[in-house]
């Protein structure tokens, strides 16, 4: 006799938030570095259905961190009008950092796992 049993696990909302934090739902992060300091920084993924873009600030230090994006290929535009050249974006779809320099530029690519 076979018997199939389907189990339905529920995560509290608490819990799925600590859960996270602590690195269980990984999601791509760039940081990009070389930028002035508080100088407008837009990616954008022109090859999607919506036109998908984020925007981020650069740092004291020069660096913009964008978060909540998905695997494929960005473009980055610096001050909101300037496209940098050579500086397309290919997020991969595994866990690892992958570093891309371009001339003053160090792309940072972090899709890790937490634990």
């Amino acid at each position: 006799m076979f018997a199939c049993f389907m189990a339905v696990v529920y995560v509290s909302w608490p819990l799925y938030r600590q859960m996270d934090k602590a690195g269980f739902f990984p999601e791509p992060r760039i940081e990009i570095t070389g930028f002035q300091p508080n100088e407008q920084v837009i990616i954008t993924r022109p090859h999607s259905f919506s036109g998908i873009s984020r925007e981020a600030w650069a740092d004291k230090s020069g660096k913009a961190v964008f978060h909540d994006l998905s695997p494929g290929n960005w473009v980055i535009t610096k001050g909101g009008t300037e496209k940098l050249q050579k500086t397309t974006i290919y997020i991969p779809d595994r866990y690892g950092i992958f570093i891309k320099q371009i001339e003053q530029f160090e792309i940072r690519i972090i899709f890790q796992r937490g634990g």
